[in-house]
């Protein structure tokens, strides 16, 4: 049996220790303009049926947290949950305070009507607000009730 030789073994254990480094420091893929995000769900209903298809956006109160000016947003779910994202699916949203828009925009026509009429799609006149925090969360259900839906 054949012995490694000991300047094999240095860069051996010098190539290991800088990969170690590389995994322990690339945990976090985050680009350097992205900034952290935390987990971030919850459940939208109007006037007691789940939203399926309203899209969520989050708008933030005290300037945006990147240089792209990116916006947490999801889409709920035939159950009426949703997940936000910022950067990619299911990575959440950045701490601090939103104001949450909403719209339910038709399916299947040229033009994407918001069935809400934009009663909910901008910042002056959206009634709701959402505070994100770091680590996971799950927000106050959105229950809208006597809201006046378009019809498909």
């Amino acid at each position: 049996m054949k012995l490694i030789p000991a300047a094999f073994r240095r860069k051996l254990s010098a190539s290991l220790a800088v990969m170690t480094l590389a995994i322990l420091c690339g945990c976090d893929s985050r680009e350097s303009w992205q900034a952290k995000t935390y987990p971030a769900s919850g459940m939208v209903l109007i006037n007691g049926e789940p939203a399926e298809g309203a899209v969520l956006f989050l708008e933030p109160v005290n300037g945006f947290f990147d240089r792209r000016q990116s916006r947490p947003w999801g889409v709920v779910m035939a159950s009426g949950e949703y997940k936000l994202m910022t950067y990619k699916p299911g990575d959440g949203a950045p701490e601090g305070e939103f104001k949450l828009l909403l719209t339910w925009p038709t399916h299947g026509t040229l033009t994407q009507v918001d069935r809400l009429g934009g009663k909910f799609a901008d910042v002056e006149h959206s009634p709701m607000n959402v505070t994100i925090v770091a680590g996971k969360n799950v927000l106050p259900p959105i229950d809208l009730k006597d809201v006046k839906v378009a019809e498909l």
